[in-house]
C-alpha cells in the first residue's frame, strides 16, 4: 500500500517537475555529469554562476500539464470509488494537491486513471513503460491471480524497471520502486496483495480514533467504546431474535 503511493507521487512530481519533490534536480544532474552518463542532459553553467537544466524528455510541458491536470479536473467517478479527483489537483497552479491525496486515491490512480491520463502526453519511451508499470500494480491487486502467470509477471516487473531506467533520472529510484521486483515473492508466499493490505487496519482505526475522549488516555476510550459497541449489536441481534420467536 505504501509502496504504490510512494511511487505514484514520486512519478507525478516527477513528471510535473515539482520544485522541492521532484527526482529531477539540480544536483541530479550534477550527479549524472559527475558519472559521465546521458551527456544532453548535463547542467550548462552560465556567466552569472547559475545553472541551466535541458529540458529533459519526462518533464510534461505546460500543455500538458493543463491536459494532464484537467483529465482528473473533470473526472466523475462512482460514490466510494475514491475521493473527489476535483480535490486532488489545482488548477491554478496547475499541480497535484497531495494533502487530501491518501493511500486508496494513489492506488487508484497508479491502478486505474494514469494510464488513461497520460495517453498522448509523453513520448512512447516514456509512457510507454509507465503504463506498463500501472498494469503491474493493477494485476497483483487483482483478487484471483494465477500461479502458473507468475513467473512472466516477475521477468515483465524486471524488464518495466529497466526500461524505466533508461528514461528517468537515477534518483527517481528509491527503495520503494526496488521492493517492487520482491512484490510476486510476497505473493507466492502469502497470497494475493489484498489479503495482506493495510486498508482495513486503517479503516479501523479511524474508528477507534473516534471513541476517544481523553487524550491522556486513548487506550482506554478505545477499548471502552469497542466494548460498548459490541455490547449494544449483541443486545439488537437478541433482540431481533426473540421478536422474530415472539411473532
Amino acid at each position: 500500500m505504501h509502496i504504490t503511493k510512494n511511487v505514484c507521487t514520486n512519478t507525478l512530481n516527477t513528471l510535473m517537475d515539482t520544485g522541492g519533490t521532484s527526482k529531477d534536480s539540480l544536483a541530479t544532474r550534477l550527479d549524472m555529469q559527475h558519472l559521465g552518463i546521458r551527456k544532453e542532459l548535463h547542467p550548462m553553467e552560465l556567466e552569472n554562476g547559475q545553472f541551466e537544466l535541458p529540458v529533459a524528455s519526462w518533464t510534461l510541458k505546460k500543455e500538458e500539464k493543463r491536459a494532464l491536470i484537467s483529465f482528473f479536473n473533470e473526472l466523475k467517478v462512482p460514490m466510494g470509488y475514491c475521493a473527489n479527483p476535483k480535490r486532488l489537483v489545482n488548477m491554478r497552479e496547475l499541480k497535484f494537491n497531495y494533502g487530501p491525496m491518501k493511500a486508496h486515491d494513489c492506488h487508484v490512480i497508479m491502478t486505474q486513471l494514469l494510464p488513461i491520463a497520460l495517453r498522448g502526453i509523453l513520448p512512447p519511451k516514456v509512457h510507454a513503460p509507465i503504463i506498463k508499470l500501472c498494469s503491474f500494480f493493477n494485476t497483483i491487486s487483482k483478487k484471483v491471480i494465477d500461479v502458473s502467470t507468475l513467473e512472466q509477471l516477475q521477468w515483465a516487473i524486471a524488464e518495466t524497471l529497466v526500461r524505466i531506467e533508461m528514461h528517468f533520472p537515477p534518483t527517481y529510484f528509491d527503495i520503494s520502486l526496488h521492493l517492487l521486483i520482491h512484490l510476486v515473492d510476497q505473493i507466492r508466499a502469502l497470497g494475493p496483495m489484498y489479503l495482506h493490505q493495510m486498508f482495513p487496519l486503517e479503516r479501523l482505526m479511524k474508528v477507534f480514533r473516534r471513541y476517544v475522549r481523553n487524550r491522556f488516555r486513548p487506550e482506554e476510550g478505545m477499548v471502552k467504546g469497542w466494548s460498548m459497541e459490541e455490547a449494544i449489536e449483541f443486545c439488537t441481534y437478541y433482540l431481533d431474535i426473540k421478536r422474530v420467536r415472539v411473532s
